[in-house]
């Protein structure tokens, strides 16, 4: 079977953000055969689809547009922490990540933010921004977020896709893992537990364990890709929070290019799972029929999709550093980085968006 009569009648799959999908090609367009017939009916049956339903949902997919902008579709990512038992403490912004897709090339840029950056607008780290927008739009508080960080970057922000640490976790062990290459080792002896409820456990020997991750190749399950984008004690230069931005979008690109692979992609029941896990998850942010429509689009080119991750440079590490770490004093005595220098945040992001060489952070 060719890479084109697959592409026709498979569906699926890419992104986020992250997240994940598929879409319908052409799939009823004529005779339909026994075989494709019984492996439609083994995703019907895992997705909960009828067949009548899968061809609407192509036919609304091939004739939705792409919302764009100069041929970029802009995703902000939101992981929330969303752990029981923290006292009544506030949902915070774990993760919070800009994927630009460029659609005629399918090249994918992320740019992974500090959750400690400062806003000068509204005197908050970003990591709160969620938090604050379940006031301000009760019925969307991604909306606030997304709004101050596109005027934040100057970059327009297309959709916003909230997830939640146990979603992820669980989307990782749907696809059975996750295999991650670790830069880097470390030990953090101070992991919070999530099993504990903090209002009523003093006892920091029930609250915490101890995690450790080995430099190398490891398959990780949904748990431990989770300690491993969540740890910030260890007492070396992992415990800090460009790491850890380093460390999510290692486990986002892992989890998108084995989403992508053929293992999956031939996987029809698996698929309907997915495709339940999704709908259940993340269609309110990115409607499956738009992220349907985005597959679509990058079909011709999905042999070239090619995700490139990125950080934003910090001063004085680096002298043309957008952002810098300022006295706490200045900031109600809190550690956060700070925009250095407006302009220069601006052309720096729109550098890495646009795949120019000049100043640029990439992450190996």
């Amino acid at each position: 079977m060719t890479n084109k009569e697959l592409a026709k009648r498979l569906l699926v799959v890419i992104l986020s953000g992250l997240a994940v999908v598929f879409v319908f090609s052409a799939v009823f367009a004529g005779g339909m055969g026994f075989y494709l017939y019984s492996q439609l009916k083994i995703f019907s049956e895992h997705s909960g689809l009828t067949f009548t339903e899968m061809r609407a949902l192509a036919q609304e997919a091939w004739q939705t547009p792409v919302i764009a902008s100069n041929d970029y579709k802009n995703i902000l990512i939101l992981g929330i922490d969303s752990h029981e038992n923290r006292g009544g403490a506030p949902p915070l912004t774990d993760t919070i990540m800009l994927a630009s897709v460029h659609l005629p090339s399918g090249r994918i840029n992320t740019l992974s933010l500090p959750r400690d950056l400062w806003s000068d607008t509204y005197l908050t780290k970003i990591n709160a921004l969620y938090y604050y927008g379940q006031e301000r739009y009760p019925t969307e508080p991604e909306r606030f977020p997304a709004e101050t960080i596109a005027e934040m970057l100057d970059v327009p922000v297309h959709h916003t896709v909230v997830i939640s640490m146990d979603s992820l976790a669980e989307l990782v062990d749907l696809i059975g893992g996750i295999k991650i290459d670790v830069p880097q080792g470390f030990t953090d002896e101070q992991f919070p537990r999530s099993d504990v409820d903090v209002t009523v456990e003093r006892d920091p020997a029930k609250l915490y364990k101890t995690v450790t991750f080995v430099e190398g190749p490891e398959t990780m399950s949904g748990e431990r890709a989770l300690e491993y984008i969540r740890s910030r004690h260890s007492d070396d230069d992992q415990g800090h929070d460009l790491a850890r931005s380093e460390r999510q979008q290692l486990v986002i690109n892992s989890l998108i290019q084995k989403i992508m692979s053929p293992d999956i992609i031939l996987d029809l029941a698996l698929l309907g799972k997915l495709y339940q896990h999704y709908l259940n998850q993340y269609d309110q942010y990115l409607p499956i029929v738009e992220l349907a429509a985005l597959v679509k689009q990058l079909a011709p080119v999905r042999q070239d999709i090619a995700l490139n991750p990125h950080s934003l440079t910090i001063y004085p590490d680096d002298e043309s550093g957008a952002l810098w770490h300022p006295p706490v004093r200045a900031y109600q005595n809190q550690w956060v980085y700070a925009v250095r220098d407006q302009t220069a945040l601006e052309k720096q992001v729109q550098s890495i968006f646009t795949n120019e060489s000049a100043i640029i952070s990439q992450t190996e």
